[in-house]
């Protein structure tokens, strides 16, 4: 594989500071923009008389105007160029646009344009280079990690087997061997080889033996694939016999001759000599095989005689054209009107083919609409789906029935039987949630006793899940992605030990979205319904009746074309030759398109329709020298233009080259009025005869009006637009940068962490220290503090913790016996230690002076790790020194957004507040390991001072706003923060006392601040 540019000819990738500069730019802009005054005189200057009309006609400036609303409606800016009409406002266009002797508009806006293109350009070239880089990268480690592995793909073995061929030495007996061994060979669809397979048949096969290559040149269709025509065309010449097969055995009569007379419209219908169109003829007794539909075997619908009809005008009418007209078929065969041989029509007789599933998707909702049942199939993985996301969040739920966060979020998942209300009662209402909490625990134990399938069946059809899925919009889909997943899981679950262990596959399957044939989408059902297939999964497929409502949609190219151009092993993200290898790629494209469209015309048995017409843009792809643009805008022209408007006779004999295309193009096609397309349709022999039938597309249009109003447009959201600073950050996102926020109540890394598997027991396999350790456990310890009653004795609690000990599901039933008295008493000695100078304890706090769980929310704008650090560092606030190093190793970049988390206990005790934070990490098996030192080395690796801080500004921002005479010196207590496992009643250990002081917490106020708030 070669990839070009070659390493360190490419731009270095876009760093923070071009970001900045772009931001900056784009600020300086965005305020320009809505300056008083400014969109009104540059509208005034483009449409004052001074510029080409053809170029700045008052629609066009209409139009450009809105996308420069549509692009400044946010002060976000994109890391991409939002489309090319931002380029007429430029200083360099509106020079290239000016008439003879008109002086060139000026305006500061023109100028900002032109340096945020300069920055999109330059990031599109980091891009390409940092793509060029990542494939080398790629390509130069993949065979050391792969041998490494001692995995060998299906390309390794060809590329293995072909080199041993072509060794000099031993090539000849291999081949020799091999046509021995297997002495005759029959290759089927041999147009979609390529030259390492011929390259292989030929050395076996060229000398001795028998080989028979089967395959159709007009069907190569797979080039994305890395099938290579030139490769069968090559195989063909090298035979010593050919062969054609001239009869059509699917087809009727009238439908034969009519795509027969297409492609006999030019000498060379498809852009190379080495492909001829041969004639063929129909099977005998291949009358018309379709009776009462009153139509020709082709129909041919023309689009609106309307110059300004875009693209998606002409979707809209073609598809409902074509679910039009379906409907109406399929009630013709439902009444017996309609038939198809001795029987009536059927949905499931018909098909439409598209280009894209995303076209399918607009004739299956049209469809819908109208009541026709449609199956859209697709080579789609369920593990892509909507259904897949949600099967993940019910798996952790049901391995994890103690968090309560999880089983929130798959207790909402959709055809969920709770509604609002319901979900709201699951955060407020703890019966409620105890009962949600163990129906999860019970499918957990199902699940581990009587396999995935039995708790899967009982959550989906026992619970009426199922039915609610099936009562909502495409519920048929739903439930069958449902069932399809299920088998899967359950098929995995036999080969993998654990619930987490599935659950690791199926987030590893999701995200690479792959799995093979037994993930692939699967039907609905088999009930009768229309078949909406692309193309290229149509190909060796037959119906009775066929629709092409995209026949007239083409590009011969985009005005954003992929930097990107693969020339057989080639691959140029942007070399000198580029633009030179995306012409030859156009060409090849094209000329795929021209097979595409034999291969959909050649589906039907019957009938077929397709919509024909002239849509989109067919801007001159020449510059003023008559030379190819170097950009060009998008061009429409689709592969039916070339057969029914040929080049001229005699130019048409060469094979198709760029500069050919671009002829027919600008002279051939581009020019033509809809007068022409309806004369090319009637000179098409055999219309109107049975063969084929020419007609206005059967759909109502609506008036078009224009430059009337200005058309109101959503601003897009794209992952791009976002700026990469903005975010909703929690502790743990700040503290390990790059980890996703949660809703739930979090739990750090250090706190969940499992034990080590050689780490030595507790000497009491009772005691706190061998109480279990990670994320469970964790949870476990932090839902009791959140149930019981402080003040209550250690026997009010045996209830409590007895069960959550079951629903932890890290116990079995002797554990969970000989561990109810010992955490009990734990949990005792937790509440009666003394927290504050005065002798405070736990079990001292009434409930109405304590807050559990209390989450928070707060604004964010510029709250940065460099900042926080330089602030901790100075003398003023008196930060411990340990702190002020961890903080320097921060990096989670900015937080411009939120700040959102969940303090484990906040309560007041004589007039100040204070904060409480439980945690479970072991530090050793006896209190004495969990000192002053010990516990502030903690805070310091885990960044717990970090959530300290973030927890009290919290509240102090909470308290500002709640106390009027507050005070942070007078109301403010501190921050405790309890490690469980070491406290012994003392309050010498396990316990970090904390107050930062005022001037600290003032400090971050500030750095969190937004620009548009100020601290009262």
């Amino acid at each position: 594989m070669e990839i070009l540019p070659a390493d360190g000819e490419t731009r270095a990738p876009a760093n923070r500071q071009a970001l900045a500069a772009l931001e900056a730019d784009f600020d300086a802009a965005w305020q320009l923009w809505h300056a008083d005054g400014t969109r009104d005189s540059v509208r005034s200057l483009l449409l004052g008389g001074a510029l080409k009309a053809n170029i700045y006609r008052a629609d066009y400036v209409e139009a450009r105007l809105l996308a420069v609303d549509q692009l400044f409606a946010s002060r976000i800016a994109p890391t991409r160029s939002p489309g090319d009409k931002l380029g007429y406002f430029t200083p360099a266009v509106l020079a290239a646009s000016v008439k003879a002797g008109a002086d060139v508009p000026a305006h500061p806006f023109f100028a900002a344009v032109e340096r945020l293109l300069g920055h999109w350009n330059w990031l599109d070239d980091a891009r390409t280079g940092l793509l060029a880089a990542a494939a080398r990268e790629c390509r130069d480690r993949l065979p050391a990690l792969k041998a490494e592995r001692r995995l060998l793909s299906y390309d390794d073995l060809l590329g293995k087997l072909d080199a041993a061929l072509a060794d000099p030495a031993h090539g000849d007996t291999l081949a020799a061997r091999l046509a021995e061994r297997y002495p005759l060979a029959l290759i089927d669809e041999f147009q979609d080889t390529d030259p390492t397979q011929f390259r292989i048949f030929h050395a076996i096969y060229g000398q001795r033996g028998a080989a028979f290559y089967v395959g159709d040149p007009k069907q190569a269709i797979y080039g994305f694939r890395g099938a290579d025509i030139h490769a069968y065309l090559q195989a063909r010449d090298t035979a010593r016999a050919r062969h054609h097969l001239d009869t059509n055995w699917r087809s009727d009569r009238a439908l034969i001759e009519a795509v027969n007379a297409l492609f006999a419209r030019t000498g060379n219908p498809f852009g190379f000599r080495g492909i001829p169109f041969e004639p063929v003829h129909a099977r005998p007794g291949a009358d018309d095989g379709m009776a009462g539909d009153g139509h020709a075997a082709m129909t041919v619908w023309s689009l609106p005689d309307d110059a300004a009809l875009n693209k998606g005008d002409a979707t809209a009418l073609a598809v409902a054209a074509v679910a039009n007209e379906i409907a109406r078929q399929v009630a013709a065969g439902l009444d017996g009107r309609l038939t198809v041989g001795p029987r009536p029509l059927q949905a499931g007789d018909i098909a439409v083919l598209v280009d894209t599933h995303w076209q399918g998707a607009q004739v299956a909702a049209a469809l819908a609409v109208r009541g026709v049942p449609s199956v859209l199939q697709t080579r789609d993985s369920v593990l892509a789906s909507a259904e897949a996301g949600e099967l993940q969040l019910l798996l952790e739920a049901v391995a994890d029935p103690a968090n309560a966060g999880k089983v929130r979020r798959a207790a909402a998942l959709t055809g969920s039987a709770l509604d609002a209300g319901g979900l709201y009662r699951l955060h407020e209402d703890g019966e409620a949630l105890d009962a949600e909490l163990a129906r999860y625990a019970d499918w957990r134990t199902r699940w581990q006793e009587q396999g995935f399938m039995s708790m899967f069946r009982d959550w989906l059809f026992a619970t009426g899940h199922a039915a609610r899925l099936v009562a909502l919009g495409n519920g048929e889909r739903r439930l069958t992605n449902w069932l399809h997943l299920g088998e899967l899981i359950a098929g995995e679950s036999e080969r993998l030990h654990g619930l987490n262990a599935v659950i690791d596959w199926l987030a590893r399957e999701r995200d690479a979205a792959r799995g093979g044939e037994s993930t692939l989408l699967r039907l609905e059902s088999d009930a009768q319904r229309v078949r909406i297939v692309t193309v290229h999964a149509s190909k060796g497929l037959e119906y009775p009746v066929v629709f092409l409502p995209f026949a007239w949609n083409g590009a011969l190219w985009h005005a954003h074309a992929r930097s990107t151009v693969r020339v057989g092993t080639l691959y140029d993200y942007g070399s000198d030759a580029l633009a030179e290898r995306q012409a030859l790629a156009s060409v090849t494209l094209f000329a795929e398109k021209l097979r595409l469209l034999y291969v959909a015309l050649t589906r039907a048995r019957h009938r077929c329709h397709l919509v024909w017409g002239k849509a989109g843009k067919q801007p001159s792809l020449l510059d003023k020298h008559g030379t190819a643009k170097n950009s060009a805008p998008e061009a429409f022209a689709p592969a039916l233009a070339w057969l029914l408007h040929p080049p001229p006779a005699g130019s048409d004999q060469a094979d198709l080259d760029f500069p050919r295309l671009l002829d027919w193009y600008e002279t051939v096609w581009r020019p033509l009025e809809t007068a022409d397309l309806d004369q090319a349709i009637a000179s098409w022999p055999g219309v109107g005869q049975q063969h084929i039938d020419a007609a206005p597309a059967p759909v109502v249009v609506a008036p078009r009006t224009r430059d009337t109003t200005v058309p109101l447009a959503a601003q897009p959201f794209l992952r791009d637009r976002v700026r990469p600073s903005w975010r909703r950050a929690s502790f743990t996102s700040l503290a390990h940068a790059g980890e996703p926020v949660d809703v739930a109540p979090e739990r750090d890394r250090s706190e969940v962490a499992p034990a080590p598997a050689d780490a030595p027991a507790a000497p009491d396999p009772l005691s706190p220290a061998a109480f279990p350790r990670g994320a469970r456990a964790g949870d476990l310890l932090h839902a009791l503090f959140e149930r019981i009653e402080f003040s209550a004795p250690a026997s009010a609690h045996h209830d409590i913790i007895a069960t959550e000990l079951r629903r932890s599901g890290l116990f079995s039933d002797d554990e969970l016996a000989q561990w109810q008295v010992p955490l009990a008493n734990w949990l005792a000695q937790i509440l009666a230690t003394p927290l504050l100078a005065d002798g405070l304890t736990l079990s001292a706090l009434p409930r109405h002076r304590r807050l559990v769980e209390m989450g928070f929310t707060f604004s964010s704008r510029t709250f940065a790790a460099r900042a926080l650090a330089r602030t901790l560092a100075d003398p003023v606030h008196q930060v411990d020194p340990a702190f002020i190093a961890a903080a320097a190793q921060l990096d989670f970049g900015v937080v411009d957004g939120f700040i959102t988390g969940f303090i484990d206990l906040v309560f007041e005790h004589d007039g100040r507040y204070w904060l409480a934070d439980y945690k479970s990490n072991h530090l050793g098996h006896q209190p004495a390991d969990y000192d002053h030192a010990t516990l502030t080395a903690a805070m310091t690796g885990s960044h717990y001072y970090l959530q300290a801080l973030l927890y009290t500004l919290a509240l102090h921002r909470h308290l500002r706003v709640r106390l009027a005479d507050y005070d942070y010196d007078r109301h403010i207590g501190g921050v405790l923060y309890l490690f469980l496992r070491g406290i012994d009643g003392s309050g010498e250990h396990g316990v970090h006392r904390w107050r930062p002081a005022r001037s600290l917490i003032e400090a971050l106020d500030r750095l969190a601040t937004p620009r548009e708030e100020t601290p009262a």
